[in-house]
């Protein structure tokens, strides 16, 4: 997978990519391609230092609007953004100036400021399965930077645009978790208020454990085992005799009660760019490597 910056084309290697702390993660699906959203803070601050960021994306059908908000300080930044599909596995991003008429539907424009992003081009021409990295703010003072990750690809097809609803299309939800290992809380998500990902997969990197995927479908040819539960906001699972809590402020599944989930652990997964903690997918069959 090659990485793209906003200015110049580069690949940055993991031990950089492990300084990063996620703010969000989304999914941006039509008939014509599906883009991923990666939205991370660099370096990450220290567990304890707040990062009030909000927001997130809302499209049109046609254009995928994006806006963060710094919500202490009432300020807001973001762009529009098209996509063309060129054919051959070939995409071309178009970058806009955020629509203000979207803005009101989110924001009291009369209370909050806009903030200027760096250099944007216009557009960018893509290949099936690149990922993009654009630098939306930069603290020159403290070195931070907020910086967007997406990738664009062809969607899976099903062979009908109109079908019933099937299990998988059932989306989990992990909001601005924490985690606790044996009772214990670990220093794994800086202190995030804000992060969020979503899929019918959810996925969690421990260090030294390596990338634990679950899911509430039970996936056992893939090597899914059972191993624990889904209940409110939090997601808890015993493995090799440890247990495991993951604490969000949201509903993990739509509906209440407690669920089973089914757990898939990569002991030798290593972080790869963009870099992130957790995050989500349609199906375990991209994220389990054989």
């Amino acid at each position: 997978m090659k990485c793209i910056s906003a200015l110049v084309f580069l690949l940055v290697s993991g031990a950089v990519a492990l300084q990063a702390q996620q703010i969000r993660s989304s999914i941006w699906t039509t008939d014509q391609f599906v883009l991923r959203y990666q939205t991370m803070l660099e370096p990450a601050r220290p567990k304890g230092q707040p990062l009030n960021i909000g927001g997130g994306g809302f499209n049109d059908s046609i254009t995928q609007h994006r806006i963060l908000t710094d919500d202490e300080h009432k300020k807001f930044f973001g762009y529009d953004l098209q996509v063309t599909v060129l054919g051959g596995g070939q995409f071309q991003l178009n970058f806009r100036p955020l629509t203000t008429v979207m803005i009101r539907k989110t924001l009291d424009l009369d209370k909050w400021t806009e903030i200027s992003l760096p250099s944007v081009p216009a557009s960018l021409s893509v290949k099936d399965g690149d990922t993009v990295a654009l630098d939306l703010l930069v603290n020159p003072g403290s070195g931070e930077k907020i910086v967007e990750y997406f990738t664009v690809s062809d969607p899976s097809t099903s062979g009908s645009s109109v079908r019933d609803l099937q299990m998988g299309d059932i989306q989990m939800a992990l909001a601005s978790p924490q985690l606790h290992i044996n009772g214990k809380s670990w220093e794994w998500n800086h202190g995030d208020s804000h992060g969020s990902a979503s899929g019918a997969i959810l996925w969690v990197y421990v260090p030294d454990r390596g990338r634990f995927l679950i899911s509430f479908q039970p996936h056992a040819d893939l090597g899914f085992r059972p191993a624990g539960e889904a209940k409110g906001p939090q997601i808890k699972f015993t493995w090799n005799g440890e247990t495991y809590e993951l604490k969000g402020t949201e509903r993990v599944l739509p509906a209440a009660g407690a669920w089973n989930v089914y757990v898939y652990q990569d002991q030798a997964y290593q972080p790869t760019y963009p870099p992130s903690l957790y995050g989500g997918a349609d199906k375990p069959e991209s994220l389990i490597r054989r």
